[in-house]
């Protein structure tokens, strides 16, 4: 389906009002709770998770809006379940909202590549991660232009680092999940078939 059709949009509003649909939404949801409180890593003053994994799983179900929606209430609850010791900031949240989006965009209701997984994570990676997110993080912690740049590059490194490891591990969990969506019945059937390369 195209992207920029009322049908589109409408189809992926419409996983609000099934009631299949909002309990899986609502283990994915529990899901990416856990995976983000029990299992942050810290590397280079920047935590990382597994939900990098989960979101385009969600996104290819549910479309950009219902994982933009689970993205924000996950960051929300993750925040006061497992504080970090970071002050609130919405910013944070947004981000991560874009994040689901992203996702969303990129795998519903279309054919599931490595391409479309590559540029999906390298446009996570570089526009919010080390982009948008060292923003906020300069702006909460009071940093300098140097300590900012310093901040940067070091999120840059990180994410080039991880960008290939993130994208074989989308890649491997497309291949498995797919069978298991086509034998219950969830996605679209005729985005079902395999993993493409382009």
């Amino acid at each position: 389906m195209k992207l920029f059709t009322k049908q589109y949009w409408k189809d992926s509003i419409s996983n609000f009002k099934d009631i299949k649909k909002l309990v899986l939404m609502s283990i994915f949801m529990g899901l990416c709770v856990a995976l983000g409180g029990y299992f942050p890593i810290k590397i280079f003053g920047r935590y990382i998770s597994l939900l990098f994994v989960i979101w385009p799983i969600v996104g290819f179900l549910f479309g950009p809006i219902p994982t933009m929606v689970l993205a924000g209430v996950v960051d929300l609850l993750v925040f006061f379940l497992f504080p970090t010791g970071y002050p609130m900031y919405i910013g944070y949240t947004l981000t991560q909202m874009l994040i689901g989006f992203l996702n969303g965009l990129f795998f519903y209701k279309t054919r599931i590549s490595v391409l479309k997984i590559f540029i999906m994570k390298f446009t996570i990676n570089f526009l919010v991660h080390v982009g948008i997110e060292s923003i906020f993080y300069a702006d909460i912690m009071d940093l300098n232009f140097d300590a900012f740049i310093a901040y940067m590059l070091t999120g840059a490194v990180k994410n080039g680092i991880f960008l290939p490891f993130e994208i074989i591990i989308i890649s491997l969990v497309f291949i498995a999940m797919i069978p298991v969506f086509r034998s219950l019945k969830l996605g679209d059937e005729k985005y079902l078939d395999k993993l493409h390369i382009f």
